[in-house]
C-alpha cells in the first residue's frame, strides 16, 4: 500500500508498507508503517519542505538519549525524489487517547506519573537552551505497559526555538493553519503577542496540559491568538505591563485591550483556585503547582527542573 499526501507530494519510499495515516497538515504527514524487510513497525514523517525536515532532525539528534523524547531511528533521503524522511519509534498510545477514556479527568496519581515525565523531558531541553513550544496532548505519545503504566514520549519538534539572550519583541508567531490554531490554546500569553519564547513558555503549556489531565477538558479555548488571550485574561487576570503594551500596539488584540477592565487580578486568581479547588481538594500541593505554572508573569513561573523537586511529585 503506498502512502501519499498533499496531492502525492509526500509519498513514502517503496520499502515501507503503510498501516495508518496518523497526522496530516499542509507541511507534513505522519504514517504508521512496516519497514521491509525487517518487518519493524515504525513512524515515518514526510515533509513538504526539506528545510523543515532537516531542522526537526537536528533538534531530535541533539535530544537523543532521553527516555521521554521520541527515539529517532534514522533519517532517510529518497534517492529518486531527494525528499527527507524521519523514521522514529512507534508508540502504541497517546495522551489524547488516554484522556478520551477519562472524560472527567485522570486520578491525580496517574496525572502526576505522566507530569513528571513531561517535566523531565522539558528540563532536558531547557538545559540545552531549547524551548519546545509545542506541548499539548496530541504531541504526547505513550508506550503502554500493564506493569509500568504509561511511558511518555514527546514528539513533533517542528517549533523548537533556542532560548533568547535578549527579550526583544518580535512579530507574533503565525497561526496560519488549523494545527497551529489549536496550539494557541496552550501557548503562553507572552508568546501569543510576540515576546521571544523562553523556557517559562513551556512551563505555562505544561500547566495547561496538567489541568486538562486533571479535569478531562482544556483549560482555555480560543480560535485565534486574540480570542485565546481574552480567554486567558478572563480566567487568570491581567498580564504584565510589557505584554499589555504589546497588545495595545497590535490591532488584532483590540478586543482584548477593551476588556482589560473586566480582568481584576485578585478576583481572577481566586476564580482559578476555585475552579480547581474541588478537583484538587485532597492534593493542595498539586493545586500549588498548577497555579504557579499558570502565572501571567513568565518570571514568576518555576522552572521545569524546580517542579521536578516539588512535593506534589514526591
Amino acid at each position: 500500500m503506498s502512502a501519499t499526501a498533499n496531492g502525492g507530494r509526500l509519498a513514502l519510499p517503496e520499502h515501507y508498507d503503510v498501516l495508518a495515516k496518523l497526522h496530516q497538515s499542509n507541511k507534513d504527514a505522519v504514517f504508521k508503517a512496516r519497514q521491509r524487510p525487517s518487518g519493524a513497525v515504525v513512524v515515518v514523517k514526510a515533509y513538504a519542505g526539506d528545510h523543515e525536515a532537516q531542522q526537526e532532525a537536528q533538534s531530535l539528534r541533539q535530544l537523543q538519549g532521553h527516555p521521554n523524547i521520541v527515539r529517532l531511528q534514522q533519517v532517510e533521503v529518497d534517492a529518486e525524489t531527494k525528499r527527507t524522511f524521519l523514521v522514529m519509534e512507534y508508540c502504541n498510545s497517546g495522551l489524547t487517547h488516554i484522556l478520551k477514556a477519562a472524560p472527567t479527568g485522570l486520578p491525580t496519581p496517574d496525572a502526576a506519573h505522566i507530569a513528571v515525565q513531561l517535566l523531565s523531558a522539558l528540563a532536558h531541553m531547557h538545559a540545552q537552551q531549547m524551548v519546545y513550544l509545542n506541548l499539548r496532548p496530541d504531541h504526547v505519545m505513550c508506550c503502554m505497559d500493564d506493569n509500568a503504566g504509561a511511558s511518555v514520549k514527546l514528539v513533533n519538534f517542528r517549533r523548537v526555538s533556542m532560548a533568547p539572550t535578549k527579550t526583544v519583541p518580535r512579530k507574533p508567531a503565525k497561526y496560519d493553519s488549523p494545527d497551529l490554531l489549536q496550539q494557541c490554546r496552550y501557548d503562553a500569553p507572552e508568546v501569543l503577542v510576540g515576546e521571544p519564547p523562553t523556557p517559562a513558555a513551556d512551563v505555562w503549556s505544561f500547566g495547561c496540559v496538567l489541568g486538562e489531565m486533571l479535569t478531562g477538558k482544556p483549560i482555555f479555548s480560543g480560535a485565534s491568538p486574540a480570542s485565546a488571550m481574552q480567554c486567558i485574561m478572563l480566567a487568570v487576570g491581567l498580564p504584565p505591563e510589557r505584554v499589555t503594551a504589546l497588545m495595545r500596539g497590535r490591532p488584532a488584540f483590540a478586543a482584548c485591550t477593551q476588556s482589560m477592565t473586566q480582568c481584576v487580578e485578585s478576583q481572577k486568581d481566586s476564580a482559578l483556585a476555585r475552579r480547581f479547588g474541588m478537583v484538587l481538594r485532597e492534593s493542595p500541593t498539586m493545586l500549588q503547582v498548577l497555579l504557579a505554572c499558570l502565572s501571567m508573569s513568565a518570571a514568576q513561573r518555576p522552572s521545569a527542573a524546580a517542579l521536578l523537586a516539588h512535593p506534589a511529585f514526591a
